[in-house]
This record gives structure tokens, C-alpha cells and sequence, in this order.
């Protein structure tokens, strides 16, 4: 289904990525990479015209089993963490797996041509975009305004969060929580972060500490101190 000219695009960032330490998985991204297709295509299937989209490719198990030189078991244990990582989705049926890379037109139209760019005498390129250029320029402009501007969310009352809390028990110092969020920027919604500023008081004081060499059981000192009751008891008769 893919073709076998052309080329792909790998961003500088794969390097950051847990594939590139293992050298047969790297290899195997790869692939999958120019297996799939530049675009949509009909095909023949079982007896019947499918549309394999761009980006996917109609595979088997043990068809990549032996393309890789694995023992099937490695393949679907392979897909799986590709699936974990959001790299690729598989569907599997029985007449087949349809293996679906994420994301591949926004890193494979990135500043790409149309195919058609030819070089002259002097280096320079000479040839015309299809549209990928701006579309690429439009995709960097929205990430670069999502990086540069973080997400805030609306500051609820100090009365809003006093209410919350009491009607669901919770108990924590209200005015310095909504302090801390105030002057840092509610960077998620203001419940979840009631939440997550419980949990570290938590983890700040975890309780009474045992004493060292303690080691009885709640059973144990409730018999011993039930013991001494009555010892105490009978005494005064």
C-alpha cells in the first residue's frame, strides 16, 4: 500500500524519546513509518474495496512478525507500548490489524513540498509549495501562543471555598490556601487544586509517631490497659 519512493521526516525531538535507546524498536518505528500510506487509498480487501486512510496501513501480527525477525508475542507486547505512549492505535479484526500513526500529517506536512521541488545549478531550491508551508506556520503559530500564554482559570471567593469546605467536611485553613492561590495564579480548577493542597498537608503531617521500640498492637495495649483497670479496681475494695 505504501509506496516505495519518496521519503519520510523524523523530528530532532525522537531523540528525546524512550524508542531511540533500543535499537530493534527504533528500527521498528521506522518502518512503520514508510509502511503506512502518504495518503488516502482504496484498495481490494477480502473481496471488498476499503479506504485505508493516510497514516494507517492493513497489516498482520504475523506478518510484522516476520518483517522484524520477531516471534509474534514481541509484536503485540511492541504495539501495546506504542499504543501506551500515543504513538500509533491498532485494530484489530479477524481478517487483520489496521495500524494508525498518530499525529503523522503534522510532523510529515511540516514545512514539506509538494514533491515537485527541483534543484538548480547554483544549490538553491527552485519549486512551489501545495499549502503544507502555511498550514505548518499555522500549526506553530497556535503552539507557540499556547506555550507563551499558561492556562489560568477563574479565582473563586474566599466565602465560595469556606462554603465548599464546610459542606463537605473538609477541614484545612480556607484563608491561606486561597492566599497561596491567589498571589501564584489558579493554574487548574480551583476544587482539584483544594484537593491536591489536602493531600500535601498530609503528606506534611503524617500523624503521631510511634514510640521507638514500640512495636504491641492496638489489641495488646487495649488488654494491658483493661488489665490495669481492674488491678486499679480491685485495690480499692
Amino acid at each position: 500500500m505504501a509506496e516505495n519512493g519518496g521519503w519520510i521526516k523524523l523530528h530532532r525531538k525522537i531523540v528525546d524519546n524512550w524508542i531511540w535507546e533500543d535499537a530493534e524498536y527504533f528500527k521498528a518505528w521506522v518502518d512503520l513509518l514508510m509502511m503506512v500510506n502518504r495518503e488516502d487509498k482504496q484498495i481490494p480487501f477480502n473481496g471488498h474495496i476499503v479506504t485505508v486512510k493516510r497514516g494507517q496501513r492493513i497489516t498482520s501480527i504475523y506478518k510484522l512478525a516476520n518483517r522484524w525477525h520477531w516471534d509474534r508475542r514481541k509484536v503485540v507486547r511492541y504495539l501495546a507500548l506504542l499504543e501506551e505512549a500515543e504513538m500509533c492505535t491498532t485494530e484489530r479484526t479477524t481478517n487483520g490489524t489496521t495500524i494508525t500513526i498518530v499525529n503523522y500529517g503534522i510532523y510529515q506536512d511540516s514545512c514539506t513540498t509538494n514533491g515537485t521541488t527541483k534543484r538548480t545549478t547554483d544549490g538553491t531550491t527552485d519549486g512551489t509549495t501545495d499549502g503544507t508551508q502555511t498550514r505548518s506556520k499555522e500549526i506553530k503559530k497556535v503552539r507557540s501562543s499556547s506555550a507563551s500564554a499558561p492556562t489560568t482559570h477563574t479565582a473563586p471567593t474566599l466565602e465560595e471555598i469556606s462554603d465548599y469546605c464546610q459542606t463537605n467536611g473538609i477541614s484545612t485553613d480556607t484563608i491561606r490556601f486561597w492566599q497561596y492561590n491567589n498571589a501564584k495564579g489558579w493554574k487548574m480548577d480551583w476544587k482539584e487544586a483544594l484537593t491536591a493542597w489536602i493531600q500535601r498537608e498530609k503528606e506534611r503531617d503524617p500523624g503521631p509517631v510511634r514510640r521507638k521500640g514500640d512495636w504491641r498492637n492496638f489489641e495488646q495495649r487495649q488488654a494491658e490497659e483493661e488489665d490495669e483497670l481492674e488491678r486499679q479496681l480491685l485495690n480499692m475494695e
